[in-house]
């Protein structure tokens, strides 16, 4: 882990393999843009960019 705030932690993830331009590898953002609702962000993306939203799983029992 990076960093972390209320809404989001910033890490590498284990085994990445990809790179950006400068040939450092990348890390990632998981934002929660709700309580229920996260996408995830690449450092090497163009700002705004993001994965489709993803939705948390509900435990049901």
């Amino acid at each position: 882990m990076l960093a972390s705030d209320q809404n989001s932690i910033t890490m590498f993830l284990k085994g990445e393999t990809w790179r950006d331009d400068a040939g450092d590898l990348v890390h990632w953002k998981l934002l929660f843009i709700s309580p229920d609702v996260f996408v995830w962000i690449r450092s090497d993306w163009p700002t705004g960019m993001a994965t489709k939203p993803r939705f948390r799983c509900r435990v049901t029992g």
